[in-house]
């Protein structure tokens, strides 16, 4: 006697909706695939809920959407990350700050991700200059160190 493999209600929907990742996607036989597609959802619990498929099938295949609903996420986790780490390291903060505006500037632009994380583009810029130029790398710290060492006798 055959057994069937059994799939979570999530596994269904996804497929129902072609949002299934590729990697889930290759472990289901076409014929299940095929069956989940063209599955009525109206039977499972709760479906009374997803009365808009349709806006979340457009979503789900709209790459734009899809990007900006990313770096969205990308900015909200930063600000959940960067509020209580600014009382630790400063440093880290502005660093994960100006990573993520890097990260997101092509979807959002600069201003809006700058908006958003409640920054100017003026304090970006400049926390990227002392990003890539670091106070321990300056000449005058390295003359304030090596004065401040005592000379050997």
């Amino acid at each position: 006697m055959q057994t069937y493999q059994k799939y979570h209600s999530d596994v269904i929907i996804a497929a129902n909706l072609n949002i299934l990742p590729a990697p889930l996607r290759e472990q289901i036989p076409k014929s299940t695939l095929h069956n989940f597609s063209k599955a009525d959802l109206s039977n499972l619990i709760g479906a009374n809920y997803f009365s808009n498929m349709d806006f979340i099938k457009q979503f789900a295949q709209d790459k734009k959407a899809i990007e900006l609903y990313k770096a969205l996420l990308r900015i909200k986790r930063t600000l959940l990350l960067t509020k209580d780490m600014l009382k630790i390291n400063r440093d880290v903060c502005r660093e994960k700050i100006v990573r993520v505006i890097e990260r997101v500037k092509d979807t959002l632009g600069i201003e809006k991700a700058c908006r958003y994380l409640n920054i100017t583009r003026t304090t970006l810029k400049t926390w990227k200059q002392s990003l890539k130029f670091k106070c321990t790398d300056s000449p005058q710290k390295k003359v304030q160190t090596h004065l401040a060492q005592p000379a050997d006798n």
